[in-house]
């Protein structure tokens, strides 16, 4: 059965400069075009996780919409929803 993805928002460039809520999502699909990045995770308490994404990869990443994720490569990130 082929995946499905509802796109809920424009697609972001998220460098190592900036942190998103992109769009306040609570699904992110993450597309790393570079090299391994290191992806963390944040709230207002500080950081929730980091794992790293390698190399021309995909990642779908479950967070509350007031969380950020930021990194230190240029990603590509979009609020995302699955569908039945």
């Amino acid at each position: 059965m082929p995946s499905i993805t509802k796109v809920l928002s424009e697609e972001v460039t998220l460098t190592s400069a900036n942190t998103s809520t992109v769009s306040d999502a609570t699904l992110v699909r993450l597309v790393s075009l570079s090299a391994n990045t290191l992806i963390t995770v944040a709230n207002t308490s500080g950081t929730i996780g980091t794992f790293t994404m390698l190399d021309n990869s995909k990642e779908i990443v479950e967070k509350k919409p007031t969380d950020t994720i930021g990194t230190n490569n240029d990603v590509l990130a979009t609020s995302i929803a699955y569908t039945a």
